[in-house]
């Protein structure tokens, strides 16, 4: 999957084998350097949503060069936008016109 994000366009890789990210076993990362978000294939489907969600705010945090965004900060919008965004069908259809 590919999402565009301003000029950049991401690549979204879907990884079968868990994540380790400096020794750590993580959900997803993204990497701006290569543009690519990579996300743990083995999640719940809602899980794995929350986690691209949460890798695109920190993509989007470094597109427009937003300083000083904590992770709990990035977990509570993009699981409240996410959330906002399911449960409101009207609205996606609207903003998506």
């Amino acid at each position: 999957m590919k999402i565009k994000i301003g000029y950049e366009l991401y690549n979204v890789i879907f990884h079968e084998d868990p994540i380790v990210c400096d020794d750590v076993r993580v959900e997803g990362y993204w990497e701006g350097t290569t543009q690519t978000i990579h996300i743990y294939k083995d999640l719940a489907s809602t899980k794995k949503k929350q986690v691209v969600m949460h890798e695109l705010f920190h993509a989007i945090e470094n597109f427009f060069n937003i300083e000083n965004v904590t992770e709990d900060q990035i977990q509570r919008l993009s699981t409240g936008i996410l959330m906002v965004l399911r449960d409101n069908k009207e609205l996606v259809k609207f903003l998506m016109e």
